[in-house]
C-alpha cells in the first residue's frame, strides 16, 4: 500500500507545509540526492549517502527536533534520471517505508507529497502491487 500524496497543482513549499522541497530537475544521480537531503534533514555525520542509511537514518529520527516532516518531490520525471529507474523505484520503498514506520510508531509525521507526474503515479503503483 503507498502512502503518498499527489497534490492537483504545483504548490509552494509554505504552501504545502513542506519540511523539505526536493527539486528532481536538480537531483540527476544520488551523490546529489543524498548530498541534498542530508542537509536539508540535518542528517547526522555518519549518513552513509546510501539507500541503506537512508532507510535507517528516516527509520529513526532521533538526531532531529522534527516532529512532522514533510517532503515535496518536485519535478519528479527528472529526479534520478541518470540513474537507472529500479534505483528510482528502491527510493519510493524506503521513504514508503519510513511513511509506514512512523505511522506505527506514532511519535512522528511523515509524508511524502508529489507534484503531478504521471510518471510518479506510475512508479508508485509499480511498489504498490
Amino acid at each position: 500500500m503507498s502512502n503518498f500524496t499527489f497534490l492537483k497543482t504545483n504548490v509552494s513549499p509554505e504552501v504545502a507545509g513542506a519540511s523539505v522541497v526536493l527539486d528532481g530537475a536538480e537531483l540527476n544521480n544520488f551523490v546529489k540526492f543524498h548530498k541534498t537531503i542530508a542537509q536539508l534533514l540535518h542528517f547526522p555525520d555518519y549518513y552513509g549517502n546510501n539507500l541503506d542509511a537512508l532507510d535507517e537514518v528516516l527509520s529513526d529520527m532521533e538526531f532531529s527536533t522534527l516532529k512532522n516532516i514533510q517532503i515535496v518531490l518536485r519535478h519528479y520525471d527528472q529526479l534520478l534520471s541518470d540513474e537507472p529507474n529500479d534505483k528510482k523505484i528502491a527510493l519510493l520503498q524506503v521513504l514508503n517505508g519510513a511513511i509506514s514506520f512512523w505511522k506505527k510508531d506514532g511519535s512522528r509525521k511523515m509524508g511524502v507529497l508529489f507534484e503531478p507526474s504521471k510518471t510518479a503515479k506510475a512508479d508508485v503503483k509499480l511498489i504498490s502491487q
